[in-house]
């Protein structure tokens, strides 16, 4: 039986995340972040095709995401933040 390598992708877990992904991911939650505390520039990013862009690299469906960003994430009054 021939010994795999660690490296090749039918013996690696499902859940292990690469370092590309991961970075997505944390762009992606920083916008939501942002988005929550009222940032416009998130407002925008998260409705701009480059939104849709960053979801495409980890293959998550960015319609998807922008709903449970905008609904989950009711953005505070920038007043109630930055008085």
């Amino acid at each position: 039986m021939k010994r795999r390598s660690p490296m090749d992708d039918k013996t690696r877990p499902a859940n292990t995340i690469s370092p590309a992904a991961r970075l997505v991911i944390a762009v992606l939650r920083q916008a939501a972040h942002d988005y929550k505390r009222g940032d416009p520039s998130a407002h925008v990013f998260i409705r701009s095709a480059d939104f849709d862009r960053w979801c495409d690299l980890i293959n998550a469906n960015p319609d998807y995401l922008r709903r449970r960003i905008t609904r989950d994430l009711q953005p505070h009054r920038r007043s109630e933040i930055y008085p």
